[in-house]
């Protein structure tokens, strides 16, 4: 006959089994940072896969992923009263990810998809370190909330981007099939998307996160264009880079001035391979004085300086004086 201490024990042990499918809540009460630090855990289990957990709290921060989390999808929620979280580790395979805190949350690990899910980043905003990667067929990831989804660092495969609201900003190499933007979301960052942009006619292409540039490998732009310049010293503008075709048949492009007006000669703020459409069908808050050139030394969409009427004359009369010097 067992022992009440050994009973005691069997039920211990089988309190903090691995558990399959647990809805835990990460507390922090644990001597390490690790997930398999039982303590951390509400209520106290060993983790397996196919989770449901919810990150809460100031305590321990930095949760480290030392088990095995890729055998089934684990969806992860940062309450609201969640801290700043920076969680690293091993990868893990994910269902729906969501943040529901006033605190902007980064994830270092490898996060694997087998199948479509959303994240959604609440106001925010949630940072990847890592890019998220597909562990079979193409798959779509849909970007809600009206928070910032940051792009970082390498990884990534067949994974195709809905933006449906707030900002996605790309700001490594994302080997993106598609990133399709819409309702009046918007596509920054400063890095190279290699896929097909889509912007719808209420949505944002925005490249880079200031004066940057942003790479893609085709674009069409049914909604606005922003870019912004700055004529301090030599002068910047913003740079939408795109190898194969830019479409601009329905784009609007909206110039915005930051410190000081445009007053060099020129600014390219768009290159193309092949561009499709003549001009853009809107142009708002053109730089007074310019006009825009759209093969400006090739395959360059540019602001361009015009002369002014002085000049102009003065160039006039010269070009007259020439002529009567050679009759």
């Amino acid at each position: 006959m067992k022992s009440k201490a050994t009973h005691f024990l069997a039920l211990f042990i089988a309190s903090i089994a691995s558990v399959h499918g647990a809805t835990v809540t990460w507390v922090g009460l644990g001597s390490t940072d690790n997930f398999n630090d039982t303590a951390n855990w509400s209520p106290a289990v060993a983790l397996d896969a196919g989770n449901t957990i919810t990150f809460d709290g100031s305590t321990r921060l930095s949760p480290n992923n030392n088990i095995t989390l890729t055998g089934s999808d684990n969806a992860i929620t940062f309450a609201s009263t969640a801290g700043a979280f920076t969680l690293t580790g091993n990868a893990i395979r994910m269902g729906n990810l969501v943040n529901n805190s006033s605190n902007l949350q980064t994830i270092n690990v490898s996060l694997r998809y087998n199948g479509s899910r959303s994240i959604n980043t609440g106001s925010s905003g949630i940072t990847l370190a890592q890019q998220p990667l597909s562990t079979g067929g193409a798959r779509t990831l849909t970007k809600t909330g009206s928070g910032v989804l940051t792009l970082e660092g390498g990884g990534g495969t067949n994974i195709s981007y809905i933006v449906n609201d707030g900002t996605l900003l790309a700001n490594a190499t994302v080997p993106a099939a598609t990133v399709a933007v819409n309702n009046a979301a918007t596509l920054g960052g400063t890095g190279t998307i290699n896929g097909a942009v889509t912007i719808a006619a209420t949505a944002f292409l925005a490249p880079g996160t200031s004066i940057e540039s942003l790479a893609v490998t085709s674009a069409t732009i049914n909604g606005t264009l922003e870019i912004e310049y700055n004529g301090s010293g030599s002068g910047t503008i913003d740079l939408l880079a795109v190898t194969n075709a830019l479409n601009i048949t329905n784009a609007t492009v909206d110039f915005s001035q930051i410190t000081a007006p445009a007053d060099d000669a020129s600014y390219i703020f768009a290159t193309y391979g092949s561009l499709v459409g003549t001009q853009f069908a809107s142009v708002v808050n053109l730089p007074s004085g310019y006009s825009i050139d759209y093969s400006f030394g090739g395959n360059n969409i540019a602001l361009v300086s015009i002369p002014e009427p002085a000049a102009a004359l003065l160039g006039s009369l010269g070009l007259l004086g020439l002529i009567r010097r050679r009759r």
